[in-house]
């Protein structure tokens, strides 16, 4: 409900200024976390290419990574989400596209290490999607997020508790939950 209204004010947004690059580039996200994600891969390259040196463009290309995860297209996400991290390392929104494109993509390792680095940078960010928050509308979208029910703990076999997780998976978290609850280990 709530994602619906702010499709509806950034779709409102973009016919008032269809020239604000940021706009047009959250617009894509959404669009592809609402279910259309060819139309939000095609707003976040016009961001891109409306704005080409935008000091935002790192936001752009998150934008693009995740409506490009949206489409199963797991090369094209992973890739603009190497490059959102390359241009903002320490934003981490791309760095949980690149862990599960990589796993889309059967890059068991390359997810390893970028789940650890993501780990890393922001555990309260895994601990959130632990908890079943993912910014989709579309419930097939979350379910992918998460490895499409396959225990990531089977995909990145690493990993360690960072919380205590007592209470049960929400939703479409399985993966994740699994991810930190099949491990003792340190990496």
């Amino acid at each position: 409900e709530q994602y619906e209204a702010g499709l509806a004010d950034l779709r409102r947004a973009h016919e008032l200024n269809p020239n604000d690059a940021l706009t047009l580039s959250l617009l894509g996200q959404y669009e592809a976390g609402a279910g259309d994600p060819l139309t939000g891969m095609r707003q976040a390259a016009d961001a891109l290419r409306l704005s080409p040196r935008d000091a935002l463009r790192w936001s752009f290309l998150n934008s693009l990574a995740w409506a490009c995860f949206a489409a199963r297209d797991y090369t094209q996400a992973a890739e603009s989400a190497q490059r959102s991290i390359g241009e903002a390392p320490r934003f981490h929104p791309p760095h949980l596209c690149l862990v599960v494109s990589r796993i889309g993509l059967g890059e068991t390792a390359a997810a390893r290490a970028a789940f650890k680095r993501l780990h890393d940078l922001a555990p309260q960010t895994v601990v959130a999607r632990l908890a079943g928050h993912w910014n989709y509308a579309d419930p097939g979208l979350v379910k992918r997020a998460t490895t499409d029910g396959v225990p990531l703990w089977e995909i990145l076999p690493q990993a360690r508790s960072v919380t205590d997780l007592s209470q049960p998976a929400v939703d479409g978290a399985h993966g994740l939950v699994s991810l930190v609850r099949g491990f003792q280990k340190k990496f």
